[in-house]
């Protein structure tokens, strides 16, 4: 399982190059942001399965889900809007439900943000309760080293303070009774980042996976 933020996928061979890809890293269940296709639907691939959820007239934002044909027990498919989808698997003990998200970026209107997140709130509640709840995605989110939220965000990660995206998803981990992964466990810091400036060597770590506690 990963997450990724390809940028766009709205060139001819982009599909087969990333299946090829999670082919290559053994990735049975890859949630990717910045599809940029249109609309939304379900492709049947050789080896894998595409679950999408896109803008219906502009190639921006998009989310998907590429599932290897090794998980075949899909419940359920829900194509939220270009920003969000989720995907629910059934499990041997718990049901799992994933959520794909791709949140406004910093300079982004705090309303937008606000949106966002109020939206992402609605559908992680609406996943059962008793089903394990996992949100993974590009939340454009710095999280500092917190000390102070128990085991919700841990003190490994990049960044010695908050954007505020990091606030949200702090804020989210917190209420929702969640743990941001990326910052539990000890890494060097060329481990952390998850993006890297185009044209400097800035590194941020604003990609995360967040799970039940």
């Amino acid at each position: 399982m990963g997450t990724w933020n390809v940028l766009s996928m709205y060139r001819s061979g982009a599909l087969q190059k990333l299946i090829q890809v999670t082919q290559e890293y053994k990735t049975d269940l890859l949630p990717i942001q910045e599809v940029r296709w249109l609309g939304r639907s379900i492709i049947e691939e050789k080896d894998c399965t595409v679950y999408y959820s896109c803008d219906d007239k502009q190639n921006i934002f998009g989310t998907d889900f590429i599932i290897s044909k090794n998980i075949r027990l899909i419940i359920d498919f829900k194509a939220i809007d270009r920003r969000m989808c989720v995907l629910k698997i059934r499990g041997k003990f718990k049901n799992y439900s994933y959520i794909c998200a791709r949140a406004p970026r910093e300079e982004k209107r705090e309303r937008k943000k606000y949106q966002f997140y109020e939206r992402l709130d609605r559908m992680y509640k609406q996943c059962l309760s008793y089903d394990v709840k996992i949100i993974l995605g590009n939340m454009n989110a710095k999280v500092w080293k917190e000390i102070l939220t128990g085991i919700a965000v841990g003190t490994c990660g990049l960044h010695d303070e908050s954007n505020n995206g990091g606030t949200h998803v702090i804020n989210d981990a917190v209420h929702q009774r969640m743990v941001t992964g990326g910052t539990l466990f000890p890494h060097i810091n060329i481990h952390k980042g998850t993006w890297q400036g185009p044209y400097d060597r800035t590194i941020n770590q604003i990609d995360h996976i967040m799970i039940d506690q």
